[in-house]
């Protein structure tokens, strides 16, 4: 089965829903599910391998991290990986985390690895306001 953007115009909770009960379809047809997308964070949480093609032509195949991981290929698609992936590059994590507990997981264990003590309890952005 070929599904081209079946989450186009849902909100997250439907997209993660749609993409649940595309992959058990799957499981119980014992049949595989090509699902044409550009939400990069729904392909890290649901799909199994990832195909990025740039004008018809093959150019990265593998496990999302495996994907994720080499962005300047990725950049010649026009797609992003997920921001947590994203962040993980540019910090070296590795594993490549896919979500955001895998992201805080990493971030906590390279803080403790770096002996700066235990991680905090709350990570900090830029953002965060002090109170």
């Amino acid at each position: 089965m070929v599904i081209d953007e079946p989450t186009t115009g849902q909100d997250l909770h439907e997209a993660h829903a749609i993409m649940g009960l595309l992959a058990e379809m799957a499981r119980e047809a014992g049949q595989t599910v090509v699902v044409i997308t550009h939400a990069m964070h729904l392909v890290a949480a649901h799909c199994d391998l990832v195909a990025a093609l740039c004008q018809g032509e093959l150019i990265a195949f593998g496990t999302p991290r495996q994907v994720f991981r080499d962005e300047a290929t990725l950049r010649r698609t026009f797609v992003k990986p997920p921001a947590v992936s994203a962040l993980g590059n540019r910090l070296g994590l590795t594993p490549l985390p896919l979500t955001l507990e895998e992201t805080e997981a990493a971030i906590a264990t390279a803080y403790r690895d770096a002996g700066s003590g235990p991680a905090p309890t709350r990570l900090r952005f830029a953002g965060d306001v002090q109170q």
